[in-house]
């Protein structure tokens, strides 16, 4: 069981996700990588609104939902990769990484925010408010909720 969503249109996955990739396919251009893309409905979005992008490469370490995301959300300005992060952003640039919904996943996060920057220096990533959304153990696939001042810190 995880919290991805496994939806092949867009009316079925959670408006406030649909959102944050709305707002990235306005701020992002050039090539784009959307770390940890699960489904690949983000990267879709991406690909098919943002006016000044070059390509959006999604990777997710599991292979299953990579192969999900290959087969519902294809577009001409998008591809897919499984592999972990850290190993390809030793080898990789891009103008903009997105990423959201991610680091609360990782019980470290400092490994996975090293190697993004080591491929750029423009982050756009989202994480459960611990103010609004608090941490407790319903959330089985959380470590943790950061405040934005516990984000801020991380990110710095």
């Amino acid at each position: 069981m995880s919290e991805r969503q496994t939806r092949t249109t867009l009316d079925r996955i959670k408006p406030c996700h649909v959102a944050r990739y709305a707002l990235a396919a306005k701020t992002v251009s050039g090539n784009v990588l959307d770390g940890a893309c699960g489904c690949g409905y983000g990267s879709f979005i991406i690909a098919r609104d943002c006016g000044q992008l070059n390509h959006v490469t999604g990777i997710d370490i599991d292979a299953p939902t990579i192969d999900f995301a290959r087969q519902w959300w294809k577009h001409q300005k998008n591809s897919f990769v499984v592999q972990d992060i850290n190993t390809f952003c030793a080898t990789e640039k891009f103008d903009w990484v997105v990423s959201f919904e991610t680091i609360e996943h990782v019980e470290d996060p400092r490994p996975f925010l090293k190697a993004v920057a080591k491929v750029t220096k423009n982050l756009l990533c989202s994480v459960p408010n611990q103010d609004i959304m608090p941490y407790t153990k319903k959330w089985e696939f959380h470590y943790r909720h950061y405040t934005t001042e516990q984000l801020v810190g991380l990110l710095n």
